[in-house]
């Protein structure tokens, strides 16, 4: 039910790096934990979502959301942030439901989304409700929008640079290093050899 070729390098990780316990969630079913409880919990997307009752009899599960909601959790760092594109599936429904209310959710991705800026919307809204709220406005802004026989089509982009800086003002403390060129770090990372070879 769950990659461990994933989650199993970030639980490594998570010890080596910020010295937290960490705890992978596994199967549809949840289940409490031990006499301690982790400070960090990992969990596959999937087994957010709700199963619907089996033809062979097997019920439905709520998945692991009733119960990782009651733990309330103060940041959600959504992995693979990329895969959050689509504002109807189960999964960004899921990861939605999860990060409502939490004060902190973060988004990692090393895969642009560059297709339509209507596929950033969910994550955005995801992670800062406040300041998109509403797709309709966002895509009339962003998203080129044409009126077809068929309804709206706003698989279009349009203000891409306007996009672009707007989200860094959002995502940066007080619009520091920004300009029309993008975002300049306030740090440069170097790397070694060793920092770049993989796992």
């Amino acid at each position: 039910d769950i990659d461990y070729s994933v989650s199993a390098p970030l639980h490594r990780e998570a010890v080596m790096h910020i010295g937290m316990r960490s705890d992978i969630l596994e199967s549809r079913q949840a289940a409490p934990f031990g006499p301690h409880r982790p400070q960090l919990i990992i969990v596959n997307y999937d087994i957010l979502i709700p199963t619907k009752p089996r033809k062979d009899g097997g019920k439905a599960t709520p998945g692991w959301m009733p119960f990782l909601k009651a733990l309330k959790p103060q940041l959600v760092i959504i992995d693979e942030a990329h895969l959050i594109s689509n504002p109807r599936s189960a999964r960004t429904q899921a990861v939605k439901a999860l990060c409502r209310g939490v004060p902190h959710v973060l988004a990692l991705t090393g895969t642009p989304i560059t297709n339509r800026p209507a596929e950033l919307w969910p994550l955005l809204h995801i992670i800062r409700p406040d300041q998109y709220p509403s797709f309709w406005k966002f895509a009339f802004q962003f998203c080129k929008p044409r009126r077809t026989p068929w309804g709206w089509d706003f698989s279009g982009a349009s203000n891409k640079s306007t996009l672009k800086v707007t989200i860094a003002k959002w995502y940066t403390p007080n619009g520091i290093s920004i300009s029309d060129e993008g975002i300049k770090p306030d740090v440069e990372v170097k790397l070694t050899d060793d920092d770049t070879k993989a796992n």
